[in-house]
């Protein structure tokens, strides 16, 4: 498998879903983080360091200095993607993904456009507010959905395309088509899950974009399972389930587009069409005797 030649880093904190979002917390957590990321290296210094879904119990957006304090464990010339609520201007909440660059500053933002029903927001919110289900959203007035898909350009990164917990489950919605992107990145948070089955087949389906549009996959996951996958599919690096760690790999190169990339769904149904075509003209081919005796069967 070729490579892009960005050295990545992925900070796996393991930090319980109990604990992430006590305010007592909040210190150890982000020491922990600042930490992780600043750990030297035993190889070359990376270029990007990427952070799981909603990695700090914070507005990263709103505190400038906390930004900084980041870029600074990063260092010099290292970038940082992480997973962040922010609050627009409107007032909405969205869980997004940041890119930090010199100084903290903010490079670059998506938000994330497939929301968790009763998780993130409440359907029907009208009928079912009256019956007192708002208590099932995480945040009191829920998120609100952002634009996607998007293919974020980041200077000094090849360009890729963020996905946020279980927006890696969708097919064919996950990336712009007019705008090809050089790796698909998955920042998730499947503490949720616990040590179940859930964050193993959260990961076996990350992979099956991987597979499908011939782009190799990053995957930053608060409890694990963290991996480097490669556009065939393949886990070249892992950090598993429950534990803490750093993960520093070269990013692989993308393929050309796959055959399901360029058409899609499309292309099974004309396999269907083939199928049947195939089956009729092989029917019409028997003689007429035989073809009664195959109806009669």
């Amino acid at each position: 498998v070729q490579q892009i030649g960005v050295m990545v880093r992925i900070v796996q904190p393991n930090i319980a879903q109990k604990d992430k979002w006590r305010p007592e917390n909040r210190k150890w957590i982000y020491r922990r983080y600042l930490d992780m990321t600043s750990r030297k290296s035993t190889g070359r210094k990376p270029d990007v360091v990427i952070w799981p879904e909603s990695a700090l119990p914070a507005l990263l957006e709103e505190q400038e200095g906390t930004r900084r304090q980041i870029a600074q464990a990063a260092g010099s010339g290292t970038s940082i993607v992480l997973g962040s609520l922010r609050r627009s201007k409107g007032g909405a909440t969205h869980n997004s993904v940041l890119v930090l660059g010199k100084e903290g500053r903010i490079v670059g933002r998506y938000d994330k456009q497939k929301l968790v029903p009763f998780g993130e927001y409440l359907p029907l919110a009208g009928i079912l507010e009256p019956l007192g289900l708002r208590k099932l959203v995480a945040m009191p007035a829920g998120f609100q959905a952002g634009n996607g898909p998007q293919t974020m350009h980041v200077a000094d990164l090849p360009s890729f395309a963020p996905l946020i917990c279980y927006e890696a489950i969708f097919p064919r919605s996950l990336i712009d088509r007019n705008d090809r992107p050089n790796w698909l990145l998955n920042v998730t948070n499947d503490a949720w899950f616990g040590f179940s089955a859930g964050p193993y087949q959260h990961l076996a389906q990350a992979r099956m974009r991987a597979i499908e549009e011939g782009l190799p996959l990053i995957r930053a996951a608060n409890t694990g399972i963290s991996a480097i996958v490669d556009p065939l599919g393949q886990v070249m690096h892992s950090l598993g389930l429950g534990q803490r760690g750093t993960i520093d790999a070269i990013l692989p190169a993308p393929i050309p587009p796959t055959p399901y990339g360029r058409y899609g769904d499309g292309m099974f149904f004309i396999l269907i069409f083939l199928a049947i075509f195939g089956r009729v003209r092989t029917f019409l081919r028997i003689p007429i005797e035989l073809r009664k005796n195959i109806a009669v069967l």
